[in-house]
């Protein structure tokens, strides 16, 4: 997966404020001493800030030009810092991290603000393009389950205005405090995530915290939320499998002083129509490592297990669950470290269910995805990983019958596609998770809107060898002769078949390899010769007549 990013037109920004609980708000044009000094204090501040990011970095902080244009906005925009300002307009051609200070001075007192600079920036989505989530029609005489859901002068340097007498300056003011101290910081944090440099993350956080900057401001500025889109770097970090440098930056977050809170925040990443959450990221590349980093990174953060369990559930384009990036693309150690880290942050099998389980109707249910694609590794790994976190036997089985919107499940298309391998999984991990003969006998015989269980696909579409895996795997399920009846009554045959001559062997070989299947059971008492011999007739005429010449 690769971020793409979509840029809005460019259009003036307007950034509104409550005042209502501003005290001295009158009728009339009345000039307000107390709002003009908090915007004085917030602008001084601010310059006070960025010079002690530079005795850290002289280069880091704002140019003489953007503290220049700071100092003279700040000169001209406080005598307007009225009651009945209405909104101000910033002037023309100032930087962004100087805009963003006045922007904040002047709402932290109750005014509005117009930008005719500010623009709209682009956001950073982690897309599955629609090659991945569909599959080409069936080119055989029967056809499969249906597959539509895929889916100027230094001289004023320490001038005021007003004073610095600030004091009984309300929450909001201190609130809107922010340093601005321009885009270097930002920079080089987020190529250091990037571009996995643990080290290099490390040293711009502890610059930020040496500056004396507040941790609520260390948020700011890894968020960049000015700027860019600030989870962009740990969600390089992330999709690039940087392990170290994740465990770096959330260890640098707690010793900065954020909170629990304001490290979810940062990792979740962002979510919606056309975003991706950052953990999706290295679930698609199958990054087992970066995965546990980031899981065991937020619960050494402080995160409780409903805070980690947010961040996990987050979906893709707002729909689909994270994990079915990984299920769909067959990375079965990412399974792994994403279940067994929801274990290790505390979750409880519930959360872990609900977690890992497509609720909406239009979302793609990881293990079917995986069972569709074929990948038995990742079969195994999800439904073992299911079973180690103590999911009831009922959860799974509401998990692995989960189905696509169309009425089909992961076992029909597993079965169609002769994803044998994958099929063995499917069946051995029913058996490993504890599920009940008659719950599995349930799941197997589950049939789509047309009324077809899986087997009648693998029967009539020829697919001897998942037929084969089916049929053993029935015999290792615990299954009692009700149970395996139910699957084989499932399964209707016709009194003839007419097929294109190409399909006809290969139909007549997985209708022997179901005849085989049926003596075996027989053999081990969970049929019996009573119940077997007419549905052995009605194989042999049907495969006597498409093996006729």
């Amino acid at each position: 997966m690769n971020p793409a990013s979509s840029v809005q037109q460019s259009k003036p920004a307007s950034y509104p404020f409550n005042a209502s609980g501003i005290a001295g708000a009158q009728l009339g044009a009345s000039v307000s001493i107390d709002a003009q000094k908090r915007f004085v204090a917030s602008i001084n501040r601010a310059i006070g800030d960025d010079t002690a990011l530079k005795e850290e970095d002289p280069s880091n902080g704002l140019t003489h030009q953007e503290l220049t244009a700071l100092r003279r906005e700040r000169d001209r925009l406080a005598p307007l810092c009225t009651d009945d300002a209405g909104a101000l307009a910033l002037a023309v051609d100032l930087s962004a991290p100087v805009r963003r200070v006045l922007t904040d001075a002047l709402c932290g007192v109750g005014l509005t603000v117009v930008d005719h600079q500010a623009s709209q920036q682009p956001r950073v989505s982690f897309h599955l393009h629609a090659t991945q989530m569909k599959r080409p029609p069936p080119d055989d005489g029967v056809v499969g389950p249906a597959n539509d859901d895929e889916d100027d002068d230094e001289d004023n340097d320490d001038r005021e205005v007003v004073g610095p007498d600030v004091a009984g300056a309300p929450a909001q003011a201190e609130g809107a405090r922010r340093v601005g101290p321009g885009r270097d910081v930002k920079t080089d944090l987020a190529d250091a995530l990037a571009a996995g440099d643990a080290a290099g993350v490390t040293a711009v956080l502890d610059k930020l915290v040496r500056a004396g900057l507040c941790p609520q401001r260390i948020a700011e500025i890894v968020t960049g939320e000015d700027d860019s889109p600030g989870h962009v770097g740990l969600c390089l970090a992330l999709l690039n499998g940087h392990a170290a440098t994740v465990t770096a930056f959330l260890e640098g977050l707690k010793e900065a002083g954020l909170s629990p809170h304001q490290v979810a925040a940062i990792a979740a990443g962002q979510e919606g129509p056309e975003n991706t959450p950052c953990l999706s990221g290295a679930l698609g590349n199958g990054h087992a490592a970066a995965i546990t980093a980031l899981m065991d990174g937020l619960t050494g953060a402080g995160l409780s297990a409903q805070q980690v369990a947010q961040i996990a559930a987050a979906k893709i384009h707002g729909q689909h669950s994270t994990l079915v990036i990984a299920l769909k693309s067959g990375h079965a150690a990412a399974v792994t470290a994403f279940v067994e880290g929801l274990k290790r942050a505390g979750l409880g099998p519930q959360q872990i269910a609900e977690i890992v389980t497509a609720k909406s109707s239009d979302a793609l249910p990881g293990l079917a995805s995986a069972l569709r694609e074929g990948h038995a590794r990742a079969v195994t790994a999800f439904l073992e990983a299911l079973t180690k976190a103590g999911l009831r036997p009922q959860q799974i089985a509401d998990i692995v019958t989960a189905k696509f919107h169309d009425g089909h499940t992961g076992l029909h298309w597993a079965l169609f596609n002769e994803h044998a391998a994958a099929v063995t999984a499917f069946m051995d991990g029913l058996a490993g998770a504890g599920l009940s003969g008659q719950q599995v006998a349930n799941i197997v015989a589950e049939k789509d809107s047309r009324g077809c269980p899986g087997l009648f696909y693998a029967l009539f579409g020829g697919r001897a060898a998942a037929v084969t895996e089916l049929m053993t795997g029935l015999e290792r399920a615990g299954l009692g002769p009700q149970q395996v009846a139910q699957i084989v009554e499932g399964v209707c045959l016709p009194r003839k078949l007419a097929p294109r001559a190409d399909k006809k062997p290969a139909i007549a070989d997985a209708l022997e390899a179901y005849q085989r299947g049926l003596n075996r059971l027989q053999r081990r008492n969970l049929l019996s010769r009573e119940y077997v011999a007419p549905i052995t007739a009605s194989l042999d005429r049907l495969i006597a007549g498409l093996r006729k010449a």
